[in-house]
C-alpha cells in the first residue's frame, strides 16, 4: 500500500521485489510513546517488600502471632516449631516485616 501526506492509504498497492516497511513506520508513528511516572509515595508492591518490622503490638503482627498460635494448638505441632530456621524463613517468604514470636 501507498500512503497519502495525510497519512491515510491512497488505494494503490507497490509492487516488485522491494520490500517496504512503510505501513509499520506509519503504525509506528500513531503510538504514544508514554514516559515512566515518576511515584512520589510507594506503591503497594514496594510496601510488601519492605524491610521495616512490624512493631511487637501492631495489629498486623498480633494477628500473625494469633494464628500461629492458634494452628499449633488445632494441629498439635510443637511450639518448637516458631524457632525451626525453616520455618523462620518460610513466614520471610510470607511476610518480611513480620517478627516470628519466641518460645517462652
Amino acid at each position: 500500500m501507498c500512503w497519502e501526506e495525510n497519512g491515510e492509504k491512497c488505494g494503490h498497492k507497490i509492487t516488485g521485489n522491494n520490500t517496504t516497511n512503510q505501513e509499520t513506520s506509519q503504525e509506528r508513528a500513531s503510538v504514544k510513546q508514554v514516559p515512566p511516572r515518576k511515584m512520589d509515595k510507594p506503591t503497594s508492591v514496594q510496601d510488601f517488600f519492605a524491610t521495616k518490622m512490624y512493631n511487637n503490638n501492631s495489629p498486623e503482627q498480633r494477628t500473625k502471632e494469633e494464628g500461629i498460635a492458634q494452628w499449633i494448638g488445632r494441629t498439635g505441632v510443637p511450639a518448637r516449631i516458631v524457632e525451626d530456621e525453616e520455618f523462620i524463613a518460610m513466614m520471610a517468604k510470607i511476610d518480611k516485616k513480620f517478627n516470628v514470636p519466641k518460645r517462652h
